[in-house]
């Protein structure tokens, strides 16, 4: 239909025109779709799919989960798994596809699967797994260029401690938050979150290249060259214990401890840090003995009463004791913001730290992080609610923040939020509502410190 095509055609020239880009081409006597076009493609795909979901949401019906595989894969594995998924998750509907690895890959990257099982070598880069970055650093000058990165001074951190720090950009907002470990005289393991750690690791070569050549420092990515695991609990020591031919005691390892430790014939490395507020440790093996290890952990824990935890548990454990979550790190926070002012030192320079201090950067207005309790009824918070004061209208000129994190408490027994809220930090016991109309949510909340457990830290050091 030359009418339609003339349409067609249209369309894709005022696409192309709107984003600046080439999205078709001329092949022989047809046409194909340019990287630019395939990218178009597949982000309409989702923000249609998101719609779909929000429309059945909205409707109270079951939503449609797309899953990817070979057929041996459905038939043995998946499949008779239904029965179980179906009761721990009710009033979901499944669809199952028999494909083969590479459509399963693409299918993933433009969303029309939503969970998809291959080969792992047949995993292309999108979809890699982001573990805790993991950077070793060597040379006499390391104590130098961590002075010059992190906002809080490094140089004085003693051999076998850690010391957590914050990194700044150029701009003065937060660049990511981590620890670093002194392992010996000239050695040194700084860790990132798993989004960040590419990007730390090129602001290292930036810094070493461009801005300080001079500095003797080597340093390499290991992230994949060790299996860490987080042990926390009342019981954490105890299981340590278990593992280590060494005698871990508050003395012999005191919180923010590092140091090695043999499990069998195996070197570990052994960390006294905890980013859960419980009494905890990380314990790092070569990558080749992690699924080993693994096992042994979870053999002892279940033995002792305790099991394998969550991203979901840990992420409630954090926000009770106010610790950050990604969400808080959202490029746009300074370390003042996040009620981390004080580790910037005073004492010495760092990246980022004269433009952190702008007036604008300090002044009244900045919405700084705090906790959020309900204090009318709620079922649940809604992460990106906007935060108003009571009886202000719900216009974008009055919003005063919105809501980061949230969970339900096990131990408080009800709902806690952080948020990121004007003036915050002076407005703890006031009253405030949270409104979502995409969800329907709002709720009176009263502002209180983020801390909600364990204020002293005994937990941590006991």
């Amino acid at each position: 239909d030359p009418a339609r095509q003339s349409l067609m055609s249209r369309q894709i020239r005022e696409l192309e025109e709107f984003f600046g880009a080439e999205l078709t081409r001329r092949k022989g006597k047809g046409l194909e779709v340019t990287p630019a076009g395939l990218e178009l493609a597949r982000q309409i795909r989702f923000q249609l799919q998101s719609l779909e979901d929000f429309k059945l949401s909205c409707a109270n019906e079951a939503l449609e989960y797309r899953f990817a595989a070979g057929n041996s894969v459905l038939e043995w594995m998946l499949i008779p798994s239904l029965p179980k998924i179906e009761a721990a998750v009710p009033g979901l509907h499944f669809s199952f596809y028999d494909t083969r690895s590479r459509d399963i890959v693409s299918g993933l990257l433009d969303h029309r699967f939503d969970f998809g099982f291959v080969r792992k070598s047949a995993v292309v880069e999108p979809l890699k797994y982001t573990p805790l970055g993991k950077i070793a650093l060597q040379g006499p000058d390391v104590p130098t260029l961590l002075d010059r990165v992190y906002a809080n001074t490094f140089s004085t951190l003693a051999v076998g401690r850690v010391r957590y720090g914050i990194m700044l950009r150029e701009d003065g907002m937060v660049l990511d938050d981590g620890t670093t470990a002194r392992l010996s005289e000239t050695e040194y393991v700084l860790t990132t979150t798993g989004g960040a750690a590419g990007l730390v690791f090129n602001h290292l070569d930036f810094c070493t290249q461009v801005l300080w050549p001079d500095l003797d420092v080597q340093y390499a990515s290991e992230t994949d060259q060790w299996a860490q695991f987080s042990i926390a609990g009342p019981k954490a020591r105890e299981l340590v214990n278990a593992l280590c031919a060494e005698d871990i005691t508050n003395e012999t390892f005191p919180y923010m401890a590092c140091g090695t430790v043999s499990i069998g014939a195996v070197k570990a490395r052994l960390f006294r840090i905890s980013f859960s507020g419980e009494h905890g440790y990380e314990i790092a093996v070569p990558a080749r003995y992690g699924d080993s290890l693994a096992r042994e952990l979870g053999r002892r824990a279940e033995a002792l009463g305790g099991g394998w935890y969550g991203l979901e548990a840990l992420n409630a454990l954090r926000i009770e004791k106010g610790l950050l979550t990604h969400a808080e790190l959202d490029g746009h926070v300074t370390a003042d913001d996040l009620g981390l002012g004080g580790m910037v030192s005073s004492k010495k320079d760092c990246i980022g730290k004269t433009l952190s201090q702008r007036p604008a950067m300090i002044g009244a207005g900045r919405e700084q992080l705090v906790g959020l309790i309900p204090v009318s009824p709620l079922t649940q918070f809604s992460a990106g609610a906007y935060i108003f004061n009571k009886g202000a209208a719900p216009t974008l000129e009055n919003n005063q923040g919105h809501v980061t994190s949230h969970c339900h408490s096990p131990t408080l027994g009800h709902l806690i939020a952080m948020a990121m809220l004007k003036d915050g930090r002076s407005r703890i016991g006031e009253q405030v509502v949270i409104r979502d109309h995409t969800r329907n949510i709002e709720a009176v909340c009263e502002v209180c410190t983020t801390v909600h457990l364990d204020p002293e830290g005994a937990k941590l050091r006991g």
